[in-house]
Order: C-alpha cells, then sequence, then structure tokens
C-alpha cells in the first residue's frame, strides 16, 4: 500500500493492470513479478504459482475492489506518519513501488515489495530494533 496517492504513470499501470483482473492466472503472474525481485522468483516459483491459485479462486470484481481500495483509492497518509509519536520504521525494497518516507528512518533492503519474504534476516533486525526502541522508552518512561 502506497503511503501517498498514486497519480501519474503508477496510476496509469495499476488502472490498466486492473483491467486484466479477469485473467487470473496471467494477473497472479504480473503480481507475483511486481511483488518479488526476478532472483527471488527463480529460487521461489512457487511465489507466481501460490498467487495464481489465489486469484484463480477470487471473483474478479472482489480482486478489482482490493486494487481500488488498496492502491487507486488509498487516502495518502504521509500526514499522519508525520504525527506519529511511537517509534516507527518504513521497511522497504530497493525496487519497492511505494518509495520512502521523509518523516520517519527506512531500510532500504534487498528485494522489491515483499522485504520480509526476500531479506528475512534484513527485514527482522529492522523490526528488532524498533521493538528495542519500544522496550527502552517503556523503561525510561
Amino acid at each position: 500500500m502506497p503511503f501517498t496517492a498514486t497519480s501519474g504513470s503508477n496510476r496509469l499501470g495499476v488502472a490498466l493492470q486492473k483491467m486484466l483482473v479477469g485473467f487470473p492466472q496471467f494477473h497472479g503472474k504480473q503480481a507475483a513479478q511486481g511483488l518479488n525481485t526476478p532472483e527471488i522468483l527463480q529460487r521461489r516459483p512457487w511465489c507466481v504459482t501460490q498467487l495464481q491459485a489465489g486469484m484463480l479462486g477470487r471473483p474478479a470484481v472482489e480482486t478489482a475492489k482490493i486494487i481500488d481500495a488498496v492502491i487507486l483509492q488509498a487516502d495518502d497518509v504521509t500526514e499522519l506518519i508525520s504525527r506519529l509519536q511511537v517509534p516507527a520504521i518504513a521497511i522497504m525494497g530497493e525496487s519497492d513501488y511505494v518509495g520512502p518516507l521523509l518523516h520517519i528512518s527506512s531500510n532500504i533492503l534487498l528485494g522489491v515489495h515483499v522485504t520480509p519474504h526476500e531479506s528475512p534476516e534484513e527485514s527482522s533486525c529492522s523490526i528488532l530494533g524498533v521493538v528495542r526502541l519500544v522496550e527502552k522508552q517503556a523503561v525510561s518512561g
């Protein structure tokens, strides 16, 4: 899910992909390629087949509604994130379509959008770092 409203060529690309939800095998493969690096898909080809299987079991209209809600009509939450008063970190892939945030620190890891899947150890370290900050605040606070 993007932090800022989807616009421009990104919005157009997603709108065009949405038109293909009636072809679940194709759409599942495209989704897998958009979420994972080619290296991950080569090592874990089941990523594609699982997404395709999930698409086959879901009505196209439902998938289209999800795309609308999560991407095309998503609210811009940049202002909300800027007001966070708890430790937070954005964990994203180097080729992530979401893009970096200016208001919280970001860990850019190897991968696209599913960084815990592509860089599990680095993702775990990032999450543990935030947990430690929360624990530290709880002790001192």
